[in-house]
């Protein structure tokens, strides 16, 4: 993906800031990479869209046996 002065952002990194995993200037430089970077955009809002249905789907009972 692309290196900061401090690392390479990675797919890890983008799936932490979706989580809430990151501290806060993990989170600045993540963010900005997100926005700046279309592809890394387009991951982010992947994941975003992956976890809102996970958590829709599991609110509304998930799978019955």
């Amino acid at each position: 993906m692309k290196t900061t002065t401090r690392h390479t952002i990675t797919d890890f990194d983008i799936q932490a800031l979706v989580d809430n995993e990151l501290g806060r200037e993990e989170e600045k430089s993540v963010r900005a990479f997100v926005e700046s970077d279309p592809d890394a955009r387009r991951r982010y809002e992947e994941l975003v869209r992956q976890k809102r249905l996970l958590l829709e789907w599991w609110a509304g009972g998930g799978f019955a046996h």
